[in-house]
């Protein structure tokens, strides 16, 4: 009787391992997440090539982000070196606009002590007086004025010194006496 229990425990056990492996292996289409780390492991097995797949479009996509930040810190380093530059032109800018202005506020001390002269013309010293006042605003409101692009701000400086050589010259000539 044991050989006819073992011949039918031989013959069931086989069957039921079969079954268990179908099962297994029928569930494996329905529960297959694409997850390595999830799936079983038959579907683990028949789905290596799209883990592996998976796993190089992720490395590719981290290169290529590695590469796009490397490209953005040389762009920011980039842009750092011209905001410097602007910086120092900013600065250079308002300090010969302070310069002119005090340049100018000695023309006009010049002009206030040759009113007393009556050698020179005061009606040509009132003309040049008035344009000075006219440089000395522009001059002032060029100072506060720091939002304007630096070609337009060195334009403006550029113009103004203009003015001031020209007027520097009219008072030279008025203090002569011409």
């Amino acid at each position: 009787m044991s050989g006819r229990i073992l011949g039918v425990a031989g013959g069931i056990l086989p069957l039921l391992l079969l079954g268990l492996l179908a099962g297994s292996l029928g569930s494996c289409s329905s529960s297959c997440t694409g997850n390595p780390a999830t799936d079983n492991y038959f579907c683990a097995q028949r789905n290596m090539g799209a883990y592996e797949n998976q796993l190089n479009q992720k490395q590719q996509q981290t290169e290529n982000l590695q590469d796009e930040n490397v490209q953005l810190q040389r762009q920011n380093q980039d842009l750092a070196a011209q905001q410097q530059n602007l910086n120092q032109q900013i600065d250079k800018i308002s300090a010969e606009l302070k310069s002119l202005d005090t340049d100018l506020s000695k023309m006009n001390a010049r002009i206030e002590k040759a009113r007393s002269n009556n050698a020179v013309n005061q009606q040509k010293l009132t003309q040049a007086s008035r344009e000075l006042k006219r440089v000395q605003d522009q001059t002032k409101l060029a100072q506060t004025d720091t939002n304007s692009p630096q070609a337009q701000r060195q334009a403006e400086l550029d113009a103004l010194k203009k003015r001031y050589a020209q007027l520097e010259s009219d008072i030279d000539s008025i203090m002569q006496g011409n």
